[in-house]
């Protein structure tokens, strides 16, 4: 097995949760698509901005070199928690 093999796979599972993510966001958002698809655009890329961010921040303050170990496992686990508790809230009645 080749480096770019595990590569492949691990985008693989990233990738998989756009999609859904995309329809159950456009679903809720009759009448506004292009606007939630945008939010949802933006929401990842601030998402992809802010790890890095985090992590470097970290550095600059003299952490060491394994605390972006941390808040990658940190930010890892806050995603799907997040994810699970928007499934859980009531939804409004449509009328």
């Amino acid at each position: 097995m080749s480096e770019g093999d595990a590569n492949e796979r691990g985008q693989v599972p990233t990738a998989a949760v756009i999609p859904p993510s995309q329809t159950r966001l456009l679903e809720a958002a009759r009448g506004a698509d292009n606007l939630a698809s945008a939010a949802n655009v933006s929401a990842f890329n601030i998402g992809n901005a802010g790890g890095p961010l985090l992590a470097g921040a970290a550095l600059s303050a003299g952490a060491a070199y394994t605390s972006s170990l941390w808040i990658a496992a940190a930010l890892g686990a806050i995603g799907p928690a997040l994810a699970m508790a928007a499934t859980v809230r009531p939804r409004p009645a449509v009328r």
